[in-house]
């Protein structure tokens, strides 16, 4: 059985004509991972927020495990899947980055484990007492790429572009979490609007409002 298993979405905003998704199908099994590849305005975002059910489509289905995302309740929902907006910067709400990890595992209902294996894959600072707020805008993604993989763990998750790729801290990062999160059997979406290397990455296109495999 898929771990997401999207069928024949549309979705349009309200009072527009246009589609913006249209018999958009996708399904990714255990440790996929997949590169989506579009323009701006193509839908990837829109895309990303049905499957993370923050909107609601007017037909089609999405499902994560068999079971439909809406039905799964607002609190148990990031445990199955998540949604990675543009803007990371929006995202923090504790003084320090040691807090907001404190502060994640209580929102993801965790029990507190110990990060020290895997921060130094995010090229963090080490005084995690520094805030949030002060880190470059590439180094806020990567802590809250941090956040959203590592505590949150979500069976299903999508990335919504990916801030400054050419950057070596930024890969290095992404690859590790793409790397354990396919050794954990979970499946991972990317949003971005040229190829980029990812190894054992599906390639897909959105383009005229549904996919198409590269």
């Amino acid at each position: 059985m898929a771990i997401l298993e999207v069928s024949s979405l549309y979705f349009k905003h309200e009072r527009s004509p246009s589609w913006v998704l249209e018999e958009l199908s996708l399904n990714l099994g255990a440790g996929d991972t997949c590169l989506i590849v579009g323009d701006n305005g193509s839908g990837k975002t829109t895309l990303g927020k049905v499957i993370g059910g923050i909107r609601d489509p007017q037909n089609g289905r999405v499902l994560i495990n068999g079971r439909s995302v809406k039905s799964v309740g607002l609190k148990d929902r990031p445990n199955e899947v998540i949604y990675m907006g543009q803007t990371s910067y929006l995202q923090f709400f504790r003084s320090t980055i040691a807090d907001e990890i404190r502060f994640a595992t209580r929102i993801a209902r965790q029990q507190p484990n110990d990060m020290s294996d895997v921060y130094g894959w995010f090229d963090l600072p080490a005084d995690q007492t520094v805030k949030p707020m002060d880190l470059a805008y590439p180094a806020m993604w990567r802590l809250q790429l941090l956040l959203l993989s590592m505590v949150f763990n979500p069976q299903v998750l999508f990335i919504d572009e990916i801030v400054a790729p050419n950057a070596g801290s930024q890969m290095k990062a992404l690859k590790a979490v793409l790397e354990d999160r396919s050794r954990k059997g979970q499946a991972t979406i990317l949003a971005y609007q040229r190829p980029l290397y990812l190894p054992g990455a599906r390639y897909t296109q959105l383009r005229d409002r549904r996919l198409y495999e590269l």
